[in-house]
């Protein structure tokens, strides 16, 4: 990468603007999908047992072919001891909009 665009991608960031994204998009738009998380098989080499998650592939790849880009997962529900009881799901696409 060339010096110049190095700067101006820490100039980018510095005021707050998300580097990478184009300029030509006016705004992104983003939704949420629950999934479940249910106690797998097994135990962990480190205590308690493993957790699998409910059609995640499924509906990334729904989402994706809607014209959707996953763009990461939260915790929605989430036990005392640290367990995660279920995520939410989120994705992002270009909209037309003027922001």
């Amino acid at each position: 990468m060339r010096r110049e665009e190095i700067r101006r991608q820490f100039e980018e960031r510095r005021a707050g603007r998300p580097c990478g994204i184009k300029k030509e998009f006016d705004m992104l738009e983003y939704e949420f999908e629950t999934v479940s998380c249910d106690y797998g098989s097994g135990y962990s080499l480190f205590g308690g047992v493993g957790l699998e998650t409910d059609g995640h592939r499924e509906i990334i790849l729904r989402r994706g072919a809607e014209g959707w880009r996953y763009a990461g997962f939260v915790p929605k529900k989430q036990r005392a001891g640290g367990f995660i009881e279920s995520i939410e799901l989120i994705f992002e696409r270009e909209t037309e909009g003027q922001a």
